[in-house]
């Protein structure tokens, strides 16, 4: 089967017009430490309409590896407790950029207007995970001017 992949890139925050919408029994949350049975679950209930297998058969070490790293968070959506979607964000470190890796409802949950709302929120995290970033290294040039000042490492 041959796969077509498109990437969006979203480099100002005016390319993006928010879908929020009001769903009070939603809940989405950054899992901290999620397991291979949640990631499985995720990855698959989404997945198997569209053919995902990349990562149908990764083993429980495969997942927490990927889950594991820095760079990977895992957000889920539950409506009244149950699995209605989730995202995975991977901030890129040769960029700093941050992409939404995978995204998308169970079957379940479309047509509910919760795709744009969902989305909305990756896109929301996505640049908040990029600023955080940016941020953290601004303070980080901050502070090794400071101490090259305070060494006497600055030449005028």
């Amino acid at each position: 089967m041959e796969a077509t992949r498109t990437y969006l890139e979203l480099s100002r925050e005016s390319q993006f017009q928010p879908g929020f919408g009001a769903f009070p029994d939603l809940v989405i949350e950054r899992v901290e430490r999620p397991t291979p049975e949640l990631y499985r679950r995720c990855y698959r209930s989404v997945g198997e309409a569209y053919h995902w297998r990349d990562r149908w058969d990764w083993t429980d070490e495969e997942i927490r590896a990927h889950l594991g790293q820095p760079e990977i968070t895992l957000h889920v959506a539950r409506r009244g407790g149950a699995l209605a979607g989730w995202y995975e964000l991977r901030r890129v470190p040769e960029d700093g950029s941050v992409e939404i890796a995978y995204f998308g409802l169970v079957p379940g949950a479309i047509g509910q207007g919760l795709g744009k709302h969902l989305l909305s929120c990756a896109v929301r995290d996505a640049r908040a995970r990029v600023h955080a970033r940016s941020s953290a290294c601004a303070a980080e040039l901050r502070e090794a001017g400071i101490r090259a000042i305070q060494d006497g490492d600055v030449r005028g």
